[in-house]
């Protein structure tokens, strides 16, 4: 399960410019 959280906010980073990684990672 933790993999596939890293996987999805890799992946939110990479569509929202690291806005994922900016918020919550």
């Amino acid at each position: 399960m933790l993999y596939f959280f890293f996987f999805y906010c890799f992946f939110l980073q990479i569509l929202e410019n690291s806005l994922c990684f900016s918020n919550w990672c």
